[in-house]
């Protein structure tokens, strides 16, 4: 039995290191082929590494980047939205999805938000779910330190520092957890789309025959709120509300 465990666990490691090596292959590929502008040939290396579930905010920014060189910016705004929910701090990526929304058709004005919960938000974007989480197991090792250093030493002062500190440290422990529980959340939910189709009309209900209520183009985003069927109930970002059919858009 220790033998046929032993094997398999080397068969495992032997796959998943040849899997890692095919995909930074394809990567070293990918970009090789954006670095001498052959966009449509680095989107195909791209989109087989994502389907081969490799994905990071890296190669969702170099696929929109190939979608974008090659005008076809729907699918640079959607890759891009999703480079932006694994890395919301990465200003590079924020400035090439503005850019690429000054093209599309629709300039849908931003309703402004409360103030402390656009702070919030704001708070949570600083740093990605990974580097959230590295935050808090640092500081959380910092904590146990500082809780040993208060139990062993027999020095007041010592005591007073380590104690007080503690209590800072655990504080910061505790909100880069949730900070990172909250991005992860961000990153898995399905509630925002773009339109891919070049034109559509919102529906008042989740029916064909619902009335008309204004049209939208491809390239802008919708925040989904019900689904009935094969509809969208969604909300632009002016409060409007109304009705899609799931086929006229792509989930980021």
């Amino acid at each position: 039995m220790k033998n046929l465990a032993a094997i398999l666990s080397l068969l495992l490691m032997i796959t998943f290191h040849h899997s890692f090596a095919n995909v930074d292959v394809k990567l070293d590929s990918a970009n090789v082929f954006y670095s001498k502008g052959e966009y449509e040939k680095a989107i195909r290396e791209y989109e087989n590494i994502i389907n081969a579930n490799m994905v990071s905010s890296e190669i969702y920014y170099n696929l929109a980047n190939s979608y974008y060189k090659s005008n076809k910016l729907t699918k640079a705004i959607i890759n891009y939205e999703r480079a932006l929910k694994l890395n919301p701090s990465d200003d590079d990526i924020k400035y090439n999805l503005e850019l690429a929304n000054t093209y599309i058709t629709d300039k849908i004005e931003i309703m402004p938000t409360f103030f402390l919960t656009s702070w919030i938000n704001s708070f949570y974007n600083l740093y990605s779910t990974d580097t959230w989480a590295i935050i808090s197991m640092i500081s959380f090792v910092i904590f146990l330190v500082l809780l040993a250093i208060f139990f062993l030493t027999r020095m007041l002062f010592l005591k007073k520092i380590s104690f007080y500190f503690s209590l800072f440290i655990i504080l910061i422990s505790i909100i880069s957890f949730w900070s990172s529980y909250k991005q992860k959340q961000f990153i898995v939910a399905q509630n925002t789309a773009i339109i891919t189709n070049p034109s559509i009309t919102a529906k008042s209900s989740p029916d064909d025959s619902g009335n008309d209520l204004f049209q939208l183009h491809e390239g802008t985003k919708t925040y989904l709120e019900e689904k009935v069927g094969n509809w969208q109930k969604f909300r632009l970002t002016d409060g409007n509300v109304g009705w899609l059919r799931e086929k006229d858009i792509e989930i980021i």
